[in-house]
């Protein structure tokens, strides 16, 4: 598993490098990054020239060189720097339909960047109390589900995307035997998958719930989700906030990079974030993996559309869906959630 340099933009997550929009702090961890791998991964993200210089909190660098992306195979090309604000993504490319609907680009590097995370995972486990029977929802490659099977809970997770299920069943033959049976993955849409049995509680985490655009679809999957739980079981999802979407008004990339093997390989992840419509954005994500000369040893892209979700409205929707009580929360140490939270975190009861 790498080692965390950086982290998108939830509160809590690992040592961020660049953040957009221009102005915020560039964190230590990229000068950490040896000079020599760092010019050659940055090489592979830009042109050669320089754009400006970033402002740090603790010194000021020179922005990140760049070059043509034609060369890779990614489409558009820009600055990498939050402070230039020209995109690594052109408007031809925001405006395409999705290429990878199965997210199979996203499943081969998804645990590269969120394999180490467990913020969300410490913070679920502490409001949902003793072991039971946990329905994980949009399970991804399993990350939530086989944390809690390590903690003793019985847990199905679902999920619509064959590569992300299939390298969380390869995650699950690493388990012990007694393990591995109290844990199982199914294929399946949110607003239809059916289980023989009821859950103590479930979890949407990682901003999943906005992925499903339609606010029709979103009242019936979590009207299915209800009919999953026991009476006063326990629903936790966790949104971004419109306010975490700042960087999509300037099309600037958030920019993360990865220690792999001590340094061998390093994971370079830029995301690029534009506003199709004011309630809807687009992602388009380059992952890169380099060894230490720089030389590109794999590469891909993916691409989502997420609904830009106020609170309220997913309170309302979870009401709806026959969702009773309501709690909010605007970090993982069980914060209230305040206007300026980049996130929420709301606990509904069946």
């Amino acid at each position: 598993m790498g080692e965390p340099f950086a982290s998108p933009r939830r509160e809590g997550a690992p040592r961020e490098i660049l953040r957009a929009p221009g102005g915020r702090s560039l964190g230590a961890g990229w000068r950490r990054v040896p000079s020599d791998q760092r010019r050659a991964a940055a090489e592979r993200l830009g042109r050669k020239a320089t754009c400006g210089r970033f402002t740090s909190s603790e010194a000021a660098e020179p922005c990140l060189p760049h070059r043509s992306l034609g060369s890779l195979g990614w489409v558009g090309g820009g600055c990498a720097s939050a402070t230039c604000g020209r995109a690594l993504a052109s408007d031809n490319d925001m405006a395409r339909p999705p290429r990878f609907p199965g997210y199979g680009a996203e499943a081969d590097f998804y645990d590269l960047c969120w394999g180490p995370w467990t913020d969300d995972i410490e913070f679920f486990r502490k409001r949902l109390g003793r072991p039971g029977r946990l329905l994980d929802l949009m399970c991804g490659t399993g990350r939530v589900a086989l944390a809690f099977a390590r903690a003793g809970w019985t847990v199905d997770g679902v999920d619509r995307s064959v590569a992300m299920l299939r390298i969380a069943r390869s995650k699950l033959k690493t388990f012990p035997v007694r393990a591995r049976r109290r844990v199982r993955f199914h294929r399946g849409e949110l607003t239809g998958f059916r289980l023989p049995f009821v859950f103590d509680a479930a979890v949407i985490a990682l901003n999943s719930l906005p992925l499903i655009l339609s606010r029709s679809e979103r009242v019936q999957a979590l009207r299915n989700v209800h009919r999953h739980l026991v009476r006063s079981g326990r629903l936790l999802v966790q949104i971004d906030t419109p306010r975490s979407y700042e960087s999509a008004r300037f099309g600037a990339p958030i920019l993360n990079v990865f220690r792999l093997d001590q340094g061998r390989r390093w994971y370079v992840r830029s995301l690029v974030e534009r506003f199709l419509r004011p309630d809807i954005v687009k992602g388009v994500t380059r992952h890169l993996i380099v060894d230490r000369s720089g030389r590109c040893l794999k590469q891909g892209t993916s691409e989502t559309r997420t609904r830009v979700l106020p609170t309220a409205e997913v309170v309302r929707e979870l009401r709806e869906a026959g969702f009773s009580t309501t709690r909010l929360f605007g970090s993982y140490h069980g914060d209230r959630l305040k206007s300026d939270s980049g996130f929420a975190v709301i606990e509904a009861v069946a």
